[in-house]
């Protein structure tokens, strides 16, 4: 088995939930442990200022941590782009939100993984989502095999961003978020990658708990549809799944409408 130096990189910012990245930081903490032999850093980026009890949460994972800091909120995208550039002697990085939690053997299993398909360069898992408002659960499902994976994307998103690890010794600089892309940087930077030919899995089993709450479905709003159009008509255009137009628009109707609405179509999903 090979030993691998390995990154987790999470993003906190002003409007980040101190309870939820307890909880993040917890996880990353014991997720990484149970990695060993391998060596994990867990790195936080901190965009801009941020209210006091947050503070006092990461001065308590002070020695777990890595922690950066800008000066003023600039989006995650530059806060992950920083971080990248802190681990480019690294074979793995893998992401965590700070809002998302880990299972015990994602780091473990997901290098296990790395190794017995050396051709694999991104790589996701299954995810749970908790809705924490009602304390509904829902088993997400991801496409598995490449192929899967690359007939999905003109469609939706076909990797949680929280399950995803990178090789970053073999990407290099093409693993690098669009900082232009604030609130679409998943689908720009995997969209791209596999466009490229960057081979992609997502691993059959559950890695990742996304934990929702109220703020989830504003965030669903039609600020993220002028960025969908044009990642997804690039998409149709160079897989040739121009079919998917009618359902591309349906989405953008979807953007505009109210959170309660957002609330009810995924409960219908």
């Amino acid at each position: 088995m090979s030993v691998h130096r390995f990154s987790v990189l999470t993003t906190v910012y002003s409007g980040s939930d101190p309870d939820l990245l307890v909880l993040s930081l917890t996880s990353a903490k014991i997720a990484i442990s149970n990695a060993s032999p391998h060596s994990g850093t867990h790195r936080v980026y901190v965009d801009g200022p941020v209210p006091d009890d947050i503070e006092t949460v990461l001065t308590h994972f002070a020695t777990d941590a890595a922690v950066m800091r800008g000066e003023v909120q600039q989006g995650p995208s530059h806060g992950l782009n920083r971080m990248l550039e802190m681990c480019k002697g690294d074979d793995i990085v893998f992401i965590q939100d700070g809002d998302d939690f880990s299972l015990p053997q994602r780091f473990r299993q997901s290098l296990l993984f790395f190794d017995a398909h050396p051709d694999v360069d991104l790589l996701g898992a299954q995810a749970i989502e908790f809705h924490i408002e009602s304390d509904r659960i829902k088993a997400l499902s991801y496409p598995t095999s490449h192929s899967s994976i690359l007939s999905t994307l003109s469609r939706r998103a076909p990797f949680a961003h929280s399950s995803v690890g990178y090789r970053r010794s073999r990407l290099g600089d093409a693993l690098r978020y669009d900082e232009s892309m604030r609130n679409t940087i998943d689908l720009e930077i995997h969209s791209r990658l596999l466009l490229d030919g960057v081979l992609a899995r997502n691993q059959p089993v559950i890695h990742t708990v996304l934990l929702f709450d109220g703020n989830f479905y504003r965030r669903r709003s039609g600020d993220k549809w002028p960025n969908e159009w044009r990642l997804y008509r690039m998409i149709q255009n160079k897989t040739g799944h121009r079919s998917d137009l009618l359902f591309l628009l349906l989405r953008g109707v979807v953007r505009y409408c109210p959170p309660h609405v957002h609330k009810l179509i995924y409960r219908l999903r």
